[in-house]
């Protein structure tokens, strides 16, 4: 997630994150995913990664409270990674494309992001400007949404 707006204060304090994804990537396996890193505290990160059907999910951590959320004023490109996971299969190897898209709408359920602005909790989702940029590199696949940005990695 990048701060692009101009307040001096913008502390992120958490989020839900929903995907759609194309199942056939499992395989025929179970497709699970993990958490691997992120530049938040541990106590900030999303947490109880999950599938189910043909959606991803992440859920909030906890609300710190203003004053002790994660200063994001002037982080700058490419921001602050908000969580990096791990895709995997039960499956011999995965299949296609992980056609990853936000769930940045209605119907519910969908990716809310709240930071604190001053000591004000905000709602800061845009779904207007949430991306999933997709490329290959050697024996990698990665997906890279922007705003907020998150780093898939198939391996």
């Amino acid at each position: 997630m990048e701060h692009t707006n101009s307040p001096t204060e913008f502390e992120y304090a958490g989020g839900q994150y929903f995907f759609n994804f194309d199942p056939a990537i499992a395989n025929g396996g179970t497709l699970t995913f993990s958490i691997v890193g992120s530049d938040l505290p541990s106590n900030m990160m999303p947490r109880n990664p999950t599938v189910s059907g043909s959606q991803l999910r992440l859920i909030v951590n906890f609300f710190p409270g203003s004053g002790n959320g994660f200063d994001m004023t002037g982080n700058g490109f490419p921001g602050t990674k908000i969580v990096r996971l791990r895709l995997s299969t039960s499956a011999i190897q995965m299949n296609g494309a992980l056609s990853l898209q936000w769930r940045s709408a209605l119907p519910n359920p969908f990716t809310k992001i709240f930071a604190y602005v001053g000591s004000l909790n905000t709602d800061v989702s845009t779904p207007q400007t949430h991306s999933v940029i997709e490329t290959y590199q050697a024996n990698c696949d990665h997906f890279l949404l922007s705003n907020p940005c998150i780093q898939y990695s198939q391996y």
